[in-house]
């Protein structure tokens, strides 16, 4: 008589083929997890910079309803008791203030990733544009823009 194996197991190709199984769904639920934290790290630095931009508009435009007169040169606001020059260094957009009296001058940052800034002058308005240095999902270059007309 012969000995027979009563146990009840799995083979060593079952065993294979389900660990194999197992890799892949593991792969792609990683897969999965890691495009969608990429995508939401790129949208939320989108985010940051849009809203960035919209701020330091705001502000700029708020310089605009102070100003009596403007320059597109040298990108300035000529207001009562100051001037305002902007100016980008590296990607740190600034506001440069100086007093018209005492000539002291304060330095205000406006924001970062900041790649350039258009300060038209004509004589019915001031077309602003401010460009990130952040691109967008498309890589496409985020940018807000506004007009002051003057009064």
């Amino acid at each position: 008589m012969g000995i027979k194996n009563k146990t009840k197991g799995f083979t060593l190709i079952e065993l294979v083929i389900t660990i194999g199984l197992l890799m892949v769904a593991v792969l792609v639920i990683y897969t999965i997890y890691d495009t969608g934290t990429k995508t939401f790290r790129s949208q939320s630095s989108q985010i940051v910079a849009e809203n960035e931009l919209r701020d330091s508009m705001d502000r700029i435009l708020l310089e605009c309803r102070k100003g009596i007169s403007y320059s597109d040169i040298d990108k300035s606001i000529t207001c009562t008791d100051y001037v305002d020059t902007f100016r980008i260094d590296g990607t740190t957009l600034k506001m440069i203030q100086t007093d018209r009296t005492t000539s002291a001058v304060t330095e205000v940052i406006l924001g970062y990733d900041v790649a350039s800034m258009d300060f038209e002058v004509d004589t019915e308005n001031i077309n602003i544009k401010l460009y990130s240095s952040i691109k967008d999902a498309k890589g496409d270059t985020i940018f807000v823009e506004a007009v002051y007309y003057k009064r």
